[in-house]
């Protein structure tokens, strides 16, 4: 067949994907382009692979798609190693055993108009960057990451967040005192700069003071 995909429903809540728990909802190989619109991508599931949603190693797009309900060991609800785009979108109630509830991205990712939300993950619970990441006009709120980075865990590359609420996000959840950065966990070899942003509310588990972010953030 051809390189191109699209899959265009009639909205998220009409037009279902339910994978039933066999394996990723979809998976987009390298080589590959995939547009995505105006549906929802459910109950994918992964037990050691990466990308219970949507595992993406090509070019990917998702506009108005909801991706909900899914594990992986990494990147519960998208896993990316190649390129990405997620636009007035919705990544929400996605597990990963290890890395990123929500999103797991090693490629270059775009995200713009869309909410990150009670996604859990042992390292960055919302989203967890090892590539180059735009985040612009945005919401991630209530993630729970076991260890670090409850909202957003930034490893490596380049990422800059524009206009963006990171809120009533936790780190630590396991109360085991190893984990922090309940909003934001930069790690030294990220470079995170965070531009006309809210980072308020978010917390440690075992403590009652704010943590929002932790390690090396560039505020602007």
């Amino acid at each position: 067949g051809g390189s191109e995909v699209l899959i265009a429903g009639a909205g998220a809540a009409t037009t279902i994907v339910d994978a039933s728990h066999i394996d990723s909802v979809f998976t987009i190989d390298s080589g590959r382009t995939a547009f995505f619109s105006d549906l929802t991508l459910r109950n994918g599931y992964r037990s050691t692979g990466n990308g219970g949603g949507i595992s993406n190693t090509g070019v990917l797009t998702l506009d108005h798609v909801v991706v909900t309900t899914n594990y992986a060991s990494s990147g519960g609800g998208v896993s990316n190693s190649g390129s990405l785009t997620i636009a007035d979108s919705s990544i929400i109630s996605n597990d990963a055993g290890s890395d990123g509830g929500g999103l797991y991205s090693s490629g270059p990712s775009d995200v713009s108009r869309s909410l990150f939300a009670f996604n859990t993950a042992n390292n960055g619970g919302g989203i967890l960057l090892t590539g180059d990441a735009i985040i612009a006009n945005s919401t991630i709120a209530k993630n729970l990451a076991y260890t670090s980075g409850g909202g957003l865990y930034a490893f490596q590359g380049a990422s800059n967040l524009y206009n963006t609420t990171i809120a009533f996000n936790a780190s630590d959840f396991d109360g085991d005192a190893i984990g922090t950065g309940g909003g934001v966990f930069a790690d030294k070899f990220s470079g995170l700069n965070i531009y006309n942003s809210l980072v308020a509310g978010n917390y440690r588990f075992d403590e009652t003071v704010p943590n929002d972010c932790r390690g090396i953030v560039n505020t602007h």
